[in-house]
């Protein structure tokens, strides 16, 4: 096995081992090679041992390197590889001419050529898109450790997706020497546009803001820049119509133009190039620790001084940029190299007084950022994007680029990227992959649509923010994300709650999500259509973003493209994406079966996206899209299995007539997939449920709950209906269990949080019961049924008046009623306010039993004919102790009939 054969997550695992092993070289420290491999070895101990011996006498060797006094002081000495050969060395590989072919992409022409490589532009036949691709110098033929090298740093910089970001799309080898496929872009360097134009302090902090986001997804994945100047950005887009007197090199809009930061992480590798090329110069400066990765006037201090590297470098040489733009001039002059890392050093720049009093908090920013002591700077990146937005009222800069608002259409086309010699450093640190790898609970959010479709407001505090989707047309930025849904649910040992349409943009936003749906993660993103031209099938863009749900920033993205629709393929591979990036695995489908109709498929995740039980208009809705799929496919056996749990699961909300009709149909549609697929999840838990509930089959229904519970363990279904056959059998604690790990399964339920309350007050729990109850009250969707949980609690108790206050029909005159007044009021007002979930029927015995006299007569009534929660009501409401009594009741209990 070789280090180009492990998955991504146990290459980036090794790779952050080797990181640590190297800083602690360079701190002089000598860590032991045998400890290391003991403890972080796992299988492929021998490979990590291979590697940390590799860097040992690299590393070695370039700090054993010294300059004398007749070498060029401006010469960069890499820290790895045996030093620069002769000047005259050629090289026997020749790099590609215009129309090579790199696998998919043929070469056009060459745009740009500096020390570390020469570009190309490129077509991707695949694709249809115009790409950059930078093949690094040819000395490096030969060196399959620099090779190796060069493509695992590119896997881990490909893992960052970022709009303000260049993005790399692929790495590969032509004829010995590496190259890297990136993003196209057409623009010009923020250095060529400072050099011509001024910016008003609101551009300055619009630009800021793009840089600071970027620099926060960077820094989370793992990835400094440590070269970061306005060399290293472009600036692209703008007014797509031109003005014909405005030179092609030009932005002829710059309000409309947005940044983006290239020389994303093949530092270490280019560094290595660079010593081996005896004719080409670093802007960089060498130290008794190796190479010294920066440009001098803009890298931090510490760097200048050849300490250790951290992100707040990055910070350092953000403010530097952000003193140029803001001041016009550079924070950091001398005629020469030496004379500004000195001046980075000591110097502390306060620019013009009078440009100062224009901004002054902006001017403030920038003077911490160039702060000379890294614990002196802001926190982190994303401190300053918001302190940066503090000064804007509006635009792409007033909120996160998290956001992912309209970037993709202006990267349509492009000029050279990487033209430089740019150090960037990457890093896998503990910390980071550890973030990631904790992640043990995800949700999915609403995705921004720029298609053009319609789409409902679920923005904090709107009226559609997680709710059920009931009836509601779906656009692509919900269906996409419950399709993701679907296949994430089949990531190993991953908690994903069922989708509903939520939105944030900004950290304070997320982490308030986050905290309500109560997960590791939030996954978001955008859909954006593609111009692929009048002769291709539309395309879309996808975009994915994973916030923490902690911290509210971005740490992993990923961008892909797909035909426009809710393709299976792509959030497949979306999702496999996901699992890998968080260290899990997605798992074969269930019942192993050959791909089914793709209108079929979509229509049954429709389904499942709206058969919630907290809306029985979307469970209605959910049948047709069930019955339509079926139609498309009859051999699907997962929509015949949608219609039998959702039909029993409607038939506990539906009037008696509706209720027996819809559980007849469970039944048959459940027997009628389990004959397709016996080990059907879904018809298992329908024909579970329609024994006990509607035929009194109580035998083996336990061991069959717990069979499921054994095969799908993540399931909330599964122990929320099985939590409702514990609580009518009388095993209240076990229930109470079992309806909590279904809420940390499904946290948006109200229908398990009202079940969960409800159970708490069967097992004698009063306050409790009500203090859950209000608290569900000022849930999204909650008022309703918390409402009937707490008036059937209160009336239980005798407390008229507080059940009255709150029905809001007879609320005005809860002060008067007396308790006949109030029961005679309360029949009429049974189906607008029933006793939380328990149908019509059921509600009707409960009111009965209170204002009445509850004898064997009446009592058949309301026994006949059988609805779902009849069971439950009869073997644990308090309302019905002496009705538990009559043998017409007892011979319908559970207990009669289990083993």
């Amino acid at each position: 096995m070789t280090l180009s054969g492990l998955s991504a997550t146990e290459l980036a695992r090794i790779d952050s081992v080797c990181l640590d092993f190297e800083s602690q070289l360079r701190r002089g420290e000598e860590p032991s090679i045998d400890e290391i491999v003991d403890y972080h070895g796992g299988e492929n101990a021998d490979l990590l041992r291979q590697e940390l011996g590799t860097i040992r006498q690299e590393l070695l060797v370039g700090l054993g390197k010294r300059l004398t006094p007749s070498q060029d002081s401006q010469t960069t000495i890499a820290p790895f590889g045996t030093g620069p050969p002769p000047a005259s060395k050629q090289s026997l590989h020749q790099l590609p001419i215009p129309g090579t072919r790199l696998g998919p992409y043929q070469i056009e022409r060459q745009i740009g050529q500096g020390g570390m490589g020469v570009v190309f532009s490129a077509h991707d036949h695949r694709l249809g898109r115009k790409v950059a691709i930078k093949v690094l110098s040819t000395n490096m033929a030969g060196r399959s450790d620099l090779v190796e090298r060069f493509d695992r740093e590119a896997r881990a910089v490909a893992a960052i997706s970022h709009p303000h970001i260049v993005e790399l799309f692929d790495v590969g080898n032509f004829q010995g020497l590496p190259y890297a496929v990136m993003e196209f872009l057409d623009g010009i360097t923020f250095e060529d546009f400072l050099n011509d134009e001024s910016l008003t302090p609101t551009q300055v902090r619009r630009f800021g803001c793009q840089i600071a986001d970027a620099l926060t997804t960077a820094h989370a994945a793992g990835v400094i820049h440590r070269d970061l100047k306005p060399q290293n950005i472009m600036l692209v887009g703008g007014d797509p119509t031109r003005d014909s007197s405005i030179s092609d090199s030009r932005i002829s809009s710059v309000d409309h133009a947005i940044t983006k930061l290239f020389d994303f992480g093949l530092s270490r590798v280019e560094l290595l190039v660079a010593s081996m090329d005896a004719g080409d110069e670093l802007d960089g400066t060498r130290t008794s620790e190796g190479m010294i990765m920066g440009t001098p006037g803009y890298m931090a201090p510490e760097q200048a001084s050849g300490e250790a590297v951290t992100a707040s470098a990055d910070l350092f040489s953000l403010g530097c940029i952000l003193y140029e733009a803001f001041y016009g001039e550079r924070a950091f002059e001398g005629k020469t190299k030496s004379q500004r890392i000195a001046a980075a050093i000591s110097d502390s720049p306060g620019g013009d007084a009078n440009k100062r009093t224009e901004d002054p908090e902006l001017a403030k920013l920038i003077d911490d950022c160039l702060q000379k002591r890294p614990e002196d700077r802001p926190e982190n990146a994303a401190v300053i994007a918001d302190r940066l937005r503090m000064g804007l009222a509006g635009g792409d800069g007033a909120r996160p680029v998290i956001s992912r608002r309209g970037w993709m259409g202006l990267a349509a086309t492009g000029t050279a990227l990487a033209l430089g010699g740019g150090a960037v450093g990457t890093w896998f640190s503990m910390k980071s992959r550890a973030t990631l790898h904790a992640i043990n609970s995800l949700a999915v959010l609403s995705f921004e649509d720029e298609t053009g479709f319609p789409k409902l407001d679920t923005s904090p505090g709107k009226s559609d923010e997680l709710q059920p989707l009931g009836q509601s047309t779906l656009s692509p930025g919900e269906a996409l994300p419950g399709l993701l849904v679907h296949e994430l649910t089949r990531v190993s040992d991953l908690m994903v709650p069922s989708f509903r349409p939520a939105t944030a943009s900004s950290p304070a936003e997320y982490r308030e999500l986050g905290a309500l749906m109560e997960v590791d993660a939030l996954l978001t993103g955008t859909v954006r259509p593609i111009n692929s031209g009048s002769q291709s099938a539309p395309m879309w863009d996808l975009d994915l973003q994973l916030i923490s749900s902690k911290t509210g920033t971005q740490i992993w993205g990923n961008r892909l493209q797909t035909v426009a629709g809710e393709h299976r393929l792509a959030q497949t591979q979306a999702a496999s994406k996901i699992a890998a990036v968080i260290g899990r695995q997605l798992t074969a489908s269930a019942d192993g079966s050959s791909a089914p109709n793709e209108q079929a498929f979509h229509c049954l995740v429709d389904g499942k996206l709206r058969s919630d039980p907290d809306s029985a208009d979307g469970l209605a809705r959910a049948l047709m899209c069930f019955e339509k799929a079926h139609e498309f496919d009859a051999s699907f056996v997962d929509p015949i299995a949608g219609i039998a749990l959702t039909s029993i699961t409607l038939a506990a909300q539906s009037p008696p007539d509706q209720a027996i009709e819809l559980a007849e149909r469970a039944r048959k549609r459940a027997s009628e997939a389990l004959q397709l697929d016996k080990m059907s999840i879904d018809a298992r838990l329908a024909k579970l449920m329609v024994d006990w509930q509607m035929l009194g089959r109580y035998k083996k229904i336990d061991a069959g709950f717990q069979e499921l519970i054994m095969k799908s363990p993540d399931r909330w279904q599964i122990h929320h209906q099985y939590a409702l056959f514990l609580l009518a059998s009388g095993r209240t604690e076990v229930a109470i269990a079992e309806l909590r790990e279904a809420s940390l399964l499904s946290p948006l339920s109200i229908s398990i949080r009202i079940d969960l309350a409800r159970a708490y007050w069967f097992a004698g729990d009063h306050d409790r019961a009500i203090t859950d109850a209000i608290r569900i009250r000022s849930r999204p969707g909650g008022q309703k049924l918390a409402d009937g949980l707490l008036i059937d609690i209160y009336e239980q108790d005798g407390d008229f008046q507080k059940a009255a206050e709150l029905d809001p029909m007879i609320a005005a005159e809860s002060s008067t009623l007396d308790a006949a007044g109030y029961w005679m009021k309360r029949k009429d007002l049974l189906d607008s306010m029933p006793y939380a979930a328990f149908g019509e029927k059921v509600s009707q015995l409960i009111w009965y039993s209170r204002a009445r006299e509850l004898n064997d007569k009446a009592l058949a009534y309301f026994l006949e004919p059988r609805t779902p929660m009849l069971p439950l009501a009869l073997a644990a409401h308090p309302s019905l102790t002496k009705a538990r009594m009559m043998k017409r009741v007892t011979e319908l209990l559970p207990s009669r009939g289990m083993t």
